[in-house]
């Protein structure tokens, strides 16, 4: 009797199925990622001034680490891991976009267990009607998927169904959530003033910006 495969060995074969039916998610996700930490790193040089700008870069960088683990969670088939952050980036970018807006505010974000900390809805309206009915509606599919409830359990029921417990590819879950990452690095190198000058500056970026973006609306029209 041959033995069971390995965990990893599982996500190897789920990830080798991804990127083989689905390049092109697989390809935006990751150049947009690599947009975004070249943006980041143009503000290497900078300096930080008042708690509010190191507040803001912070949380910057934590959108990033958690489209990073998305993106590495996506492949394997762990689609509610990777949505849950996808909804966390989503959260760091909006208190971004408030704290900058905000500066006196800043300090609130530094104390533990802060209750002064705006609502998300309060904070939405600060990132005008458009934006914030976009924002909500992407961040409540993800709640979906991250709650342990409806349409989350469904996946875990489906997958239980399979007769086991190895991640799976799921076509749909994982173009969408390709899309929605990718989305969020173009939100937030538009919205945060200092990436979106960072991009601005860097003509090699700018260019790279733009061209993901015409590449985004071939790819999203014509998924798969």
């Amino acid at each position: 009797m041959d033995p069971l495969p390995t965990l990893q060995e599982l996500e190897t074969r789920v990830s080798a199925e991804a990127l083989s039916r689905d390049p092109e998610s697989h390809g935006m996700v990751e150049a947009s990622l690599n947009l975004f930490s070249e943006a980041i790193g143009q503000l290497a040089g900078l300096k930080a001034s008042t708690e509010a700008e190191h507040v803001a870069y912070w949380m910057v960088v934590s959108d990033f680490y958690s489209l990073v683990g998305a993106y590495r969670l996506l492949p394997a088939g762990y689609y509610r891991q990777a949505a849950t952050l996808v909804r966390t980036a989503l959260e760091d970018f909006l208190s971004c976009n408030y704290i900058w807006k905000h500066p006196q505010e800043a300090s609130v974000w530094l104390q533990p267990n802060s209750k002064l900390i705006p609502r998300f809805a309060e904070m939405r309206k600060h990132l005008g009607p458009p934006l914030s009915a976009k924002w909500k509606e992407t961040y409540d599919l993800l709640c979906e998927f991250a709650h342990p409830r409806g349409r989350a359990l469904g996946q875990i029921a489906a997958q239980v169904q399979r007769g086991a417990l190895e991640p799976y590819f799921h076509e749909k879950h994982f173009f969408a959530l390709s899309r929605i990452i990718v989305e969020t690095v173009f939100c937030t190198l538009a919205v945060v003033p200092f990436l979106n000058g960072a991009v601005s500056r860097s003509g090699s970026l700018r260019r790279e910006f733009d061209r993901l973006q015409g590449r985004f609306q071939r790819w999203s029209k014509n998924p798969g």
